[in-house]
């Protein structure tokens, strides 16, 4: 049965969250939830700032216009400026949380040796 760890939540807007049973990111923002491998995040979060950067110049960051498609069944995100900004700060956040927690294990796991 899954259960998580909260990495990232920012309230009325999503969370990422870590899957302790199958070890899976689950990316809720707005009105979708993707499941994704965590060698995958720092891809998508490359993704999403690269369409940002074509997109800095939009007069209208808060209109939906980025179409951003992905490569699971037809899928794809449809967002603003302002919210592909928003999800990357989310997954710049939970991947210091990764980090943070690797690190933990790898401390707690060489323990000290006698």
């Amino acid at each position: 049965m899954c259960s998580y760890r909260y990495l990232c939540l920012k309230e009325n807007t999503g969370y990422i969250s870590l899957c302790h049973a199958c070890d899976n990111l689950h990316i809720a923002y707005g009105n979708f939830l993707l499941t994704l491998p965590q060698h995958v995040l720092p891809d998508f979060q490359r993704v999403l700032e690269a369409y940002a950067h074509n997109y800095r110049h939009t007069e209208v960051p808060h209109i939906r216009e980025i179409y951003i498609p992905m490569p699971y069944m037809s899928l794809a995100l449809y967002m603003s400026l302002d919210e592909v900004h928003e999800l990357c700060t989310m997954i710049d956040a939970a991947d210091s949380e990764l980090q943070a927690l690797q690190l933990m294990r790898l401390l707690t796991s060489n323990g000290p040796r006698h």
